[in-house]
């Protein structure tokens, strides 16, 4: 079986601060409750290790604006729990950082909301792909199961990365379900549904694919 497509802290977080942005919570420059807010840089580079890709969803993301030790305020943003394949411990890593030279209390508080739109949606986000964040061997044990019970396999296909405007990855979603009806109304429900794909048949879908990676997959129950 092919393996799913993994998404990395990076491509996560990037997806994160880009919803922080389109609500007003974050930016070069934003208001925040009427004030003024600047930020100098925002980052989603792990920069003590390789950006590590997402295995598991057994984690949480915490994130807090701090007074830096010379000047500004600073949000750090870490996930910490079980993440990272073949893992035996919990393990917490940096994923990204927002700075201001700031240090006035609107531009804390404005960092704090921006903390709880992040983690609000880091959740929302986890969730709604739950599927890129499951260990293979539990995939495996899932798509037996679905199978077994007689489900169909139907295809979300993004055949150009502008088609997928939540990542912006070129791949399909997988979703077993008893038939199209039900397949089609899980995604005009989920985290994917201002994408433009349309529901494929397995034939329909092996016409039309070029080599796509597995991105996602769900079961509807």
């Amino acid at each position: 079986m092919e393996e799913i497509k993994r998404i990395t802290t990076e491509q996560f977080m990037d997806l994160l601060f880009r919803t922080a942005r389109e609500e007003g919570r974050l930016g070069d420059h934003f208001i925040f409750e009427g004030k003024e807010i600047y930020t100098e840089y925002t980052s989603t580079r792990n920069i003590e290790r390789e950006i590590p890709e997402l295995f598991d969803y057994e984690w949480d993301l915490e994130a807090y604006p701090i007074f830096g030790g010379n000047e500004g305020i600073y949000v750090n943003v870490y996930i910490s729990g079980y993440y990272l394949e073949h893992q035996d411990k919990p393990n917490k890593d940096p994923v990204a950082i927002i700075k201001s030279l700031s240090t006035d209390r609107a531009t804390m508080e404005a960092l704090g909301c921006c903390c709880g739109t992040i983690s609000y949606y880091a959740k929302l986000y986890a969730e709604g792909m739950i599927g890129r964040l499951t260990p293979l061997s539990e995939i495996k044990r899932e798509l037996s199961f679905a199978e077994e019970r007689g489900k169909k396999k139907f295809f979300f296909p993004f055949l150009m990365a502008e088609d997928n405007t939540l990542t912006g990855e070129r791949g399909y979603i997988l979703c077993y379900a008893s038939d199209a009806k039900y397949a089609e109304e899980w995604f005009s429900r989920s985290i994917y549904k201002a994408c433009k794909t349309k529901c494929l048949l397995e034939e329909e879908f092996k016409k039309a694919q070029t080599s796509l990676p597995w991105l996602d997959y769900v079961i509807v129950r």
